[in-house]
């Protein structure tokens, strides 16, 4: 087993070389219960706080940390009263999750660490613990995604 990030930076330089940076989610036993796009992820959220004018979780995003109320707290944070948060969630009728997964990239499986998925039809409610509301919600290519703002 390796950590998370050395999985990661490997798939990084596979793909900075022209190679496929193909990347997984995976429960226990293996199984894929995501593809993740390397591209897509970000590190620290700290500049700024308060002024930024939006902030995105998409491709699971929503579920670093294993804590969405949180994340969703700590962009809220970021985006003031004036910005909005686009994110991405589970179709409706698709329970929310919380658990361990690890990342994979088919040769290589981490550590575990917190992941979650958020439905479509759990949003509302927990948008509103990070004083949040839905404005908007739809889907685009088989993926769900919401506009949250202050509320």
């Amino acid at each position: 087993m390796r950590e998370p990030l050395a999985i990661y930076a490997t798939a990084l330089r596979r793909a900075a070389a022209g190679g496929g940076a193909r990347l997984h989610l995976v429960g226990p036993g293996g199984t894929t219960v995501r593809r993740v796009d390397p591209a897509i992820w970000c590190g620290d959220l700290r500049p700024g706080e308060g002024r930024w004018r939006h902030a995105l979780l998409v491709d699971g995003n929503i579920g670093i940390g294993g804590d969405p109320a949180r994340l969703l707290r700590r962009c809220r944070q970021l985006v003031g009263t004036a910005g909005a948060l686009l994110v991405e969630v589970e179709p409706p009728g698709v329970a929310s999750w919380r658990g361990e997964l690890a990342l994979a990239d088919g040769v290589l499986v981490s550590t575990t660490f917190p992941w979650a998925f958020v439905g479509a039809d759990a949003l509302a409610a927990l948008a509103a613990t990070a004083a949040l509301r839905v404005l908007e919600r739809w889907t685009e290519a088989k993926r769900w995604f919401a506009t949250l703002g202050a509320a």
